[in-house]
């Protein structure tokens, strides 16, 4: 038992003693690094503070009061040779938000100290508005809060529609009538009418006229063979009395139908050849009827206007 208690007491020993020994050697790392940076140029002085602070963070534990003290020594000297400055932005005479860039890496808002590495850096600043300025500055070794300020130009001014140029007409005066417009005359009636119905009705009655004269010249031959066979003398004494009596009749529709058949045939051809071409609003209607007498006949023409 005591053997196996013994065994492990060494093994924790060696344990613990290897463990030292890297906390040793990274203590000594951090330190030869720090100093080495701090002394190869001003550069690096950035770098060479990351390693010094992780310095006394590893010899802490080791109580080692000389590397300790080199530590805390060269970590002052970098920290007194490191520059800083101060990044603002402006537009019209008025400090403005801006994003901030130095060498490409953010940094803090305006008005922060920043510290660098001593020498040439480029910064850039963005407004909200998207508006961009880049420019280079110098950051001198051991000068602290520099101000670094720029102006950025003002939005451009918004530019209005050009308005456009509308005539100007004056108000008619109250007591001069308003200005009427001349209206284009209106196209005469018998451009784009419609047809008048006068030919028409021209051609009709003149058809009528012609079946009018037809019925004259039938009725007449009509007429002629009644009388022939009513075997009348010269002394106007038939011996047959009945187709002298059809004889009448027939000549009598015969000249009846000649009357009216040439009035009809004549107002028809008038009609048509005087009629207007296109239609007159102030015509109403036309109206024609043959007429029948006992000694004779004729034709009715009645019309509105």
């Amino acid at each position: 038992m005591r053997k196996r208690v013994l065994l492990g007491a060494i093994a924790l020993l060696v344990v613990s003693s290897n463990a030292h020994a890297e906390d040793r050697d990274a203590c000594m790392r951090a330190f030869n690094q720090g100093h080495s940076l701090s002394l190869n140029g001003s550069t690096t002085l950035l770098a060479a503070r990351a390693q010094l602070r992780a310095c006394l963070d590893e010899c802490a534990p080791f109580r080692n009061d000389k590397v300790l003290k080199e530590c805390d020594a060269s970590l002052k000297d970098v920290e007194r040779r490191l520059p800083s400055v101060v990044l603002s932005a402006t537009r019209g005479g008025q400090d403005l938000p801006v994003r901030i860039t130095v060498d490409g890496t953010l940094q803090a808002a305006a008005g922060v100290a920043v510290d660098l590495d001593p020498g040439d850096h480029k910064a850039t600043f963005e407004a909200a508005d998207g508006t961009k300025l880049s420019f280079l500055f110098n950051a001198e070794e051991g000068k602290k809060e520099k101000a670094v300020a720029r102006e950025l130009p003002p939005l451009p001014a918004a530019t209005p529609e050009t308005a456009k140029e509308l005539p100007v007409v004056a108000p008619p005066s109250p007591s001069a009538p308003a200005p009427v417009t001349p209206s284009e005359p209106a196209p005469p009636a018998h451009e784009g009418g419609a047809a008048t119905p006068w030919k028409p009705i021209g051609l009709a009655v003149a058809a009528v006229g012609v079946v009018g004269l037809g019925l004259g010249v039938g009725f007449g031959m009509a007429a002629i063979s009644d009388k022939n066979s009513a075997a009348c003398g010269s002394d106007n004494y038939c011996n047959n009395g009945g187709p002298l009596s059809d004889a009448k009749s027939a000549a009598t529709v015969s000249t009846v139908g000649f009357v009216a058949g040439g009035v009809l045939l004549a107002g028809g051809a008038a009609v048509v050849l005087f009629a207007p071409t296109r239609r007159d609003s102030t015509v109403g209607s036309v109206r024609a009827a043959p007429m029948v007498a006992e000694r004779g006949g004729g034709l009715v023409i009645g019309g509105s206007w």
